[in-house]
């Protein structure tokens, strides 16, 4: 009688379990990364009175550690593919950049109709956001102006700012957004480079050189120039 019971109620669960909502969180990181791992419990915290826990589905790209790369972004595809072919969720959620874009590139091949819902974007662009339906979510953004008028404010005696970022993925957007707020700024007493094309050790050369005038502004930074 007790194995019907515990058989009854498996049945019982798995019923439920393919009747109730699904959901698909994609974070762009690894779960080690604090904020990758609060961002994940807050997202399942706030689900649990909708979403069967059971029915919470969690991936890491991991892409701090594989940065950027066509090779590596196939084989996720082709793993989501796989994996989700059998349990299509009913909404997916990103956390970070490279996930959510990831979903601008991929979602129509891989969820097509599926709603996204974001956090943690630092780098928007309004009219690809606006080129997808069902997507919304915050936009945490990298604040670079705000962080000029503090260095200056705090730090009144220094007239040169290096902005640091990389050529891939978000170093590479956050990049370009830099470089166009540097070249809408009017002539004044403030110099403001941005450099992303160096190995880590001409960066830490470089720096070690610099004067106490100068202040470094990190952007992100997920690889250098030699890989």
């Amino acid at each position: 009688m007790k194995y019907w019971t515990l058989t009854l109620l498996l049945l019982s669960s798995v019923a439920l379990s393919q009747s109730a909502p699904t959901a698909l969180i994609l974070n762009s990181y690894h779960p080690q990364y604090p904020w990758t791992a609060s961002v994940t419990q807050g997202v399942v915290d706030a689900l649990v009175n909708i979403v069967p826990h059971e029915n919470i589905h969690i991936e890491y790209l991991d892409s701090r550690r594989f940065a950027g790369g066509p090779l590596y972004e196939q084989t996720l595809k082709e793993l989501l593919t796989y994996k989700y072919k059998r349990y299509k969720p009913d909404v997916i959620i990103t956390s970070d950049d490279y996930a959510y874009n990831f979903m601008l590139d991929h979602r129509d091949t891989l969820f097509p109709g599926i709603p996204v819902v974001f956090c943690g974007v630092n780098s928007f662009d309004e009219k690809r956001f606006q080129a997808h339906k069902h997507f919304t979510g915050i936009v945490e953004g990298v604040e670079i102006e705000g962080n000029i008028e503090l260095i200056k404010r705090i730090q009144p005696s220094v007239n040169r700012i290096v902005m640091l970022g990389d050529t891939s993925g978000l170093g590479l957007r956050l990049a370009n957004e830099a470089r166009a707020f540097r070249d809408s700024l009017p002539d004044d007493d403030l110099s403001i480079e941005v450099w992303d094309n160096f190995s880590f050790a001409e960066l830490h050369q470089q720096v070690s050189q610099l004067p106490d005038t100068m202040a470094i502004f990190i952007l992100a930074i997920h690889t250098d120039r030699l890989g």
